[in-house]
């Protein structure tokens, strides 16, 4: 009888274990590419690198081809700061948050990390309601003996200003003329349509901008938001790796070809004249440098 017992007990832990397998084996059911990567929803199998699984349904996702082995985890919605969910995590796509009603989010709406209270005007005139990133505007009463107040002193302020205006009139030509060259800097650039190797100067461009600029700036060609966060997870706590990452995966993710273009232009597009300006100078400067010595080695060692 013990005999009977224990030989069922090993049939039922085989029946468990079998199950288990076919099931592990089951959701390794998608083939990977021709480059060996796994489309957007699936990572690579872990008992079979030929074979991609699927990421967990509202648990996992992963939103560009790759060769992971592990799916990214789902954000929340912080309610109490003042979100509520747009779009529920899919295996394809990281979920996607919004503020509340009566709440708005006081910068980009994708990057937004806290939603204010949207102001209420119970003494006022509502001007434009509150939308979903720009707080209520409000049009309070005015007294009209105030305005007839105000009325000289704006008169004053005017003439002052026209005086300036034609006091510093020629300084200004000058200063708009500064600011006027600034374009002809990216066409009289000898090197602005070259594919520059940037590998060597990523540190240095780096050490030129703050992490919000560098944020900004791989925001803006439309890189994978997924990638942008794994670059970021990897290099959590140190803000000057976070940089380099996040460059280099731009870099990764552009390529040689048109990235120094791309980096002026883009710098450019974003208000930081003065950094590409400075980036500018000193790749052109080392360019220049390399193709100096170049020369003397070549003078140094004639064929």
């Amino acid at each position: 009888m013990d005999c009977l017992c224990l030989f069922l007990l090993f049939f039922i832990l085989d029946l468990i274990s079998a199950g288990s397998s076919s099931n592990n084996n089951s959701q390794c059911e998608q083939p990977v590419g021709r480059d060996k990567k796994c489309p957007p929803g699936y990572v690579l199998c872990s008992t079979n690198e030929h074979f991609c699984k699927k990421c967990k349904n509202g648990e996992e996702f992963m939103d560009y081809r790759n060769q992971h082995s592990d799916c990214l985890r789902c954000n929340q919605c912080d309610l109490e700061h003042g979100f509520e969910v747009k779009s529920a995590c899919t295996s394809s796509q990281n979920i996607i948050c919004k503020c509340k009603p009566d709440f708005f989010c006081d910068g980009e709406v994708e990057s937004c990390l806290h939603c204010n209270p949207c102001d209420k005007c119970e003494n006022g005139i509502i001007v434009e309601k509150c939308t979903q990133t720009k707080n209520t505007i409000c049009k309070q009463k005015q007294n009209l003996l105030w305005l007839w107040v105000m009325i000289p002193i704006v008169i004053i302020v005017i003439v002052v200003i026209v005086v300036l205006i034609k006091k510093y009139d020629k300084q200004n030509t000058v200063h708009q003329g500064r600011r006027d060259d600034r374009p002809e800097l990216i066409v009289m650039d000898p090197l602005i349509d070259k594919d520059i190797d940037l590998t060597p100067y990523i540190s240095e461009i780096a050490r030129e901008m703050t992490l919000k600029e560098v944020r900004s700036f791989v925001r803006n060609q439309s890189m994978p938001r997924g990638m942008i966060d794994q670059s970021i997870e990897d290099n959590l706590h140190d803000s000057a790796e976070q940089k380099i990452a996040l460059l280099n995966c731009w870099y990764e993710y552009q390529g040689k070809r048109g990235a120094y273009k791309t980096l002026v232009n883009t710098l450019r597009k974003l208000n930081l004249h003065a950094t590409a300006e400075k980036l500018q100078q000193k790749i052109s400067d080392s360019q220049n440098i390399a193709a100096d010595q170049n020369i003397t080695f070549l003078d140094e060692n004639p064929q």
